[in-house]
């Protein structure tokens, strides 16, 4: 690798915009939003299959079914901290399948 070298690349970047909004129109927009315990996300009902299948893949990096143990114990650590400073029980108000 004494030599001069030569580095050729090729880049695309494709964008896709389906709506463009001004901070005035998004000014109008009621952004009151109420809540339930039963409310939650649904990707079934909410998303398209793509986004089904995204969300799924983003699960399955996020949250590894197998993994080293000091990687788990460091994840449950973190959780049961957070349930601690949020004062709630582990598993509490959680939907077990996520």
């Amino acid at each position: 690798m004494n030599g001069p070298t030569e580095s050729r690349g090729h880049m695309v970047v494709a964008r896709h915009v389906t709506e463009v909004v001004s901070v005035a129109q998004a000014a109008n927009v009621p952004l009151q939003v109420e809540a339930s315990q039963e409310d939650h996300f649904d990707p079934e009902s909410s998303c398209d299959a793509r986004e089904r299948a995204l969300i799924a893949q983003l699960r399955s990096l996020l949250r590894p079914v197998v993994a080293p143990v000091c990687l788990i114990e460091r994840i449950e650590a973190t959780l049961d901290r957070c349930c601690v400073e949020s004062g709630r029980e582990i598993g509490e108000g959680d939907d077990a399948e996520v």
